[in-house]
């Protein structure tokens, strides 16, 4: 890219970042988790989960399963609904929303069951 064709330094540093940040992502090894593949950006900005904590679970030899439900068994909140039990974190995933979008949803509705049952029926209409 030539960085003297009309662009000011400062518009010719942003675009070089943000090629920067799409060449990087590019080159990210995807995980799989649950039959679906994403890089761990992905997977941490879909679990809330920061990114390096993913990063550490996988270098020290665990599975992208271990890292994602690491201490879900002993630590959150177990929610049962039509005989599965996850955690808040699990259930996201399976409805395939961010974890904050489904706390914010339960604030809203008064309930994890509640904005579960929500995400549910959406999933349905589409």
């Amino acid at each position: 890219m030539n960085c003297r064709q009309g662009f000011c330094d400062g518009a010719c540093d942003a675009l070089l970042a943000m090629k920067r940040r799409e060449e990087r992502h590019h080159r990210e090894k995807l995980h799989t988790y649950r039959g679906q593949q994403k890089t761990l950006t992905e997977w941490a900005a879909l679990t809330g989960i920061k990114r390096v904590t993913l990063e550490s679970r996988i270098k020290a030899g665990h599975t992208m399963a271990e890292a994602i439900e690491w201490g879900s068994l002993v630590r959150g909140r177990i929610i049962e609904m039509d005989g599965q039990r996850l955690n808040v974190t699990g259930w996201a995933l399976m409805l395939g929303i961010n974890y904050n979008t489904l706390v914010a949803c339960k604030k809203r509705m008064g309930s994890y069951e509640a904005a579960i049952e929500h995400y549910r029926e959406r999933g349905r209409r589409t």
